[in-house]
């Protein structure tokens, strides 16, 4: 696990992105656009509030909250666990890039800037490929996508006896697509 992107307009702390967006069942964008601001921790509590995003037509997003897993998965794959360090390193790159609060991602590329939808993409390409995965499918489409990590992250909650309806309500689907 290195802390240096896989592609240059990606995350700093790839696997840990995408582990954080797979948890959240987060599209590419809406990985790109939180912000430091947009991640809580109370307890053992790690809430992200998520902006507007595709199925939010009125703008005003929502939160999605999880406990700390560390009593059944190892603390390098808790969320709050991974949100923590994530925050203290998006702190360190803001400070050291002079960026703002309110402006501050929370998944910063390597200049402290926000990463770009194309980047969070070419950065799940990065991962599969590195895991030695099959890039295409047998019709040539590409298996790897900007919805790669609400896949992951969906058949992983399933694999562990999460009912359909919780995963659909804390993936944000408002219809059956969860069961593809």
């Amino acid at each position: 696990v290195t802390q240096s992107p896989l592609h240059a307009t990606g995350p700093c702390w790839p696997v840990r992105a995408a582990l954080i967006g797979s948890w959240w069942l987060l599209r590419e964008a809406e990985l790109g656009n939180l912000r430091r601001q947009h991640a809580t921790i109370r307890g053992d509590v790690v809430t992200l509030h998520l902006p507007a995003s595709k199925s939010d037509q009125g703008g005003s997003g929502t939160s999605r909250s999880l406990r700390c897993t560390c009593s059944v998965t190892a603390k390098d794959v808790c969320p709050l666990h991974l949100v923590k360090a994530q925050l203290e390193f998006a702190a360190h790159m803001s400070a050291r890039h002079g960026i703002s609060d309110s402006d501050a991602p929370l998944f910063p590329a390597g200049d402290g800037g926000a990463v770009s939808k194309a980047g969070v993409c070419a950065t799940i390409v990065a991962i599969a490929k590195r895991l030695g995965l099959e890039l295409w499918d047998a019709s040539g489409a590409p298996k790897f996508t900007g919805h790669t990590l609400r896949v992951t992250g969906a058949i992983h909650l399933a694999k562990r006896g999460i009912d359909v309806w919780r995963i659909q309500l804390h993936g944000r689907w408002g219809s059956d697509a969860v069961l593809r």
